[in-house]
């Protein structure tokens, strides 16, 4: 039996959001080809998530905070690494002048259900790590960049 093979334009993906829209309300916009942004709300904050599909892969990410300045950024990096490492599945990293949160799905044998899962993973995953973030730049005496 042959597999399918996950569709590259980005269209099963639109439609999942389109599902998650109709289901939870929450507002979905596109803004490049295989690129979305899904306005999200937790206890802590209210923020974008940004919704890729690559291909073999679908990635999600959302902005934590600006990169910090001080004098003690490597053990708030070392802090944000240990922290990483006890997200399910999600990741803390550096993209241009932001620490973002990111996590990323193989798209082959990917469906409505395991997508909102991921979203909803993700979500949890923003609202133990933003805190912690704050908790980790003010512990060392850090500002955040402004833009």
């Amino acid at each position: 039996m042959a597999r399918k093979r996950p569709s590259s334009d980005g269209e099963d993906v639109n439609r999942w959001l389109q599902t998650v829209n109709n289901v939870t309300g929450l507002p979905v916009r596109q803004v490049a080809p295989k690129h979305w942004q899904l306005g999200m709300r937790n206890r802590v904050s209210q923020y974008t998530m940004d919704i890729k599909d690559q291909g073999e892969w679908v990635s999600y990410g959302v902005p934590l905070t600006p990169d910090v300045e001080g004098r003690k950024q490597a053990p708030f990096y070392r802090g944000l690494l240990g922290l990483s490492g006890k997200l399910n599945g999600s990741h803390i990293g550096m993209e241009g002048d932001k620490v973002i949160l990111t996590r990323e799905d193989p798209k082959e044998g990917l469906d409505p259900l395991s997508f909102g899962r991921s979203i909803r993973m993700l979500d949890s995953a923003h609202e133990a790590a933003y805190p912690e973030v704050l908790k980790e730049a003010k512990r060392h005496g850090l500002r955040f960049k402004k833009k």
